[in-house]
C-alpha cells in the first residue's frame, strides 16, 4: 500500500527504498512468488522513468525464475504468472511494441481461464482473472493508440462486484483518454465522472485522467459547465 500511494505521488527516491526492502525481505523468504512480487513491484521505478525496454528484462527474468521454480499448477502461481504477464503487456504498449503486447495479454488470458470457478482470485496481494486481463487489454489498446478499438472492448467488459475501486478507475481514465483521442467529449466526460465516483483520490491525482480534463478544456473552448466543474476539481489550467 505505501509503494502504491508513494509511486501516485511521484516519490521517486521513497519508491526506490520500499522497493529494496520488499527485495531483501522476498529473499530472505525462500519464497519464489513473494520474489516474483518483489520484482513486480520493482518494475514501477522502470515505469517511472519511461525505462520500458528494462522493465521488460525485470519482468521477464521474474517470470523465467518463477516458471523454473514452482511446479505447475496452483492458483497463486497462476496468480503472479499470469500479473506478470499483464505487467510486461503494459510495459510493451508503452514501448509501442505491438507484437509484444499481444503476446503477453494472450498468455495473460491463457492462464486466466485456468482461474478456478472463471473469477477474478486474490493472492500475494494480487488480483488476477478475465476480468482484469481485460481492462489491460483494453489499456493496452488506449496506448498503442487504437482508440477506436478500445471503446469498443469496453464497451463489452463489465466488472465483478469485488473489482478493487482503484483498477475500475484507472480503466475509466483510460477510456476517457480513448475518448479523447476520438474527439467524442460526452464519452469522455462520461468516463472521466465515472472514475472519479469509484476513486476520486487515485482520479484527482492520477496525471492522465489530469490531462485528459486539460485536452477537453483546451480543445472545446466553450466549455460546458460540467466541463469546467470537472477542470476545477482537478486543479488544472486550460
Amino acid at each position: 500500500m505505501s509503494h502504491g500511494l508513494a509511486y501516485r505521488l511521484g516519490y521517486s527516491d521513497l519508491i526506490g527504498q520500499l522497493e529494496d526492502r520488499m527485495r531483501w525481505a522476498a529473499g530472505l523468504s525462500r519464497d519464489p512468488l513473494m520474489r516474483a512480487l518483489a520484482e513486480w513491484t520493482r518494475s514501477y521505478s522502470f515505469d517511472m522513468f519511461g525505462d520500458y525496454e528494462g522493465g521488460l528484462r525485470v519482468l521477464g527474468a521474474a517470470r523465467a525464475e518463477l516458471e523454473n521454480e514452482t511446479p505447475e499448477g496452483g492458483s497463486e502461481r497462476i496468480t503472479m504468472l499470469g500479473s506478470l504477464h499483464l505487467r510486461e503487456s503494459t510495459f510493451a504498449s508503452l514501448a509501442r511494441d505491438h507484437e509484444g503486447t499481444e503476446h503477453h495479454i494472450d498468455e495473460a488470458r491463457k492462464l486466466s481461464e485456468r482461474v478456478p470457478g472463471g473469477r477474478d482470485r486474490l493472492h500475494y496481494h494480487m488480483t488476477f482473472g478475465p476480468a482484469n486481463v481485460a481492462v489491460h487489454d483494453v489499456a493496452a489498446s488506449v496506448e498503442l493508440k487504437r482508440p477506436e478499438e478500445a471503446v469498443r472492448k469496453a464497451k463489452g467488459l463489465r466488472f465483478p462486484v469485488d473489482m478493487a475501486r482503484t483498477r475500475q478507475g484507472h480503466h475509466h481514465v483510460a477510456v476517457a483518454r480513448a475518448y479523447v483521442d476520438l474527439d467524442r467529449r460526452e464519452g469522455a466526460l462520461k468516463h472521466l465522472r465515472r472514475a472519479r465516483s469509484v476513486a476520486p483520490e487515485l482520479t484527482k491525482f492520477h496525471p492522465t485522467a489530469r490531462e485528459t480534463a486539460r485536452l477537453l478544456t483546451h480543445k472545446y473552448r466553450r466549455s460546458t459547465e460540467e466541463l469546467r466543474s470537472m477542470t476545477t476539481w482537478f486543479g488544472v489550467q486550460p
